[in-house]
């Protein structure tokens, strides 16, 4: 099942990489970036995965680090706009 999910998912992620370069080429852009630092940060992750950290293991700044960076990166991109925009 998790050989069917995983083939379905790459399919996917092929069909709309596909759509982005036809159609918008900044997205296949941040499309083909995601994807080559989903590929090198993979095996860090799958290691620490295998390591087996308990609960108790994690640190505390670690479960919302996703949302963290996701927030730094919204505000950076909000400065960007407000900065070079046209007025």
């Amino acid at each position: 099942m998790t050989a069917f999910l995983s083939t379905l998912a790459a399919l996917g992620l092929m069909l709309l990489t596909i759509r982005a370069l036809l159609r918008h080429s900044r997205f296949a852009l941040g499309i083909a970036i995601g994807t080559v630092l989903a590929l090198v940060l993979a095996p860090f992750a799958w290691s620490a995965l295998k390591a087996g950290f308990a609960a108790g293991e994690l640190p505390v700044w670690l479960p919302p680090l996703p949302f963290a960076i996701v927030a730094l990166t919204l505000f950076g991109f909000g400065l960007a706009a407000w900065f070079l925009s046209e007025d």
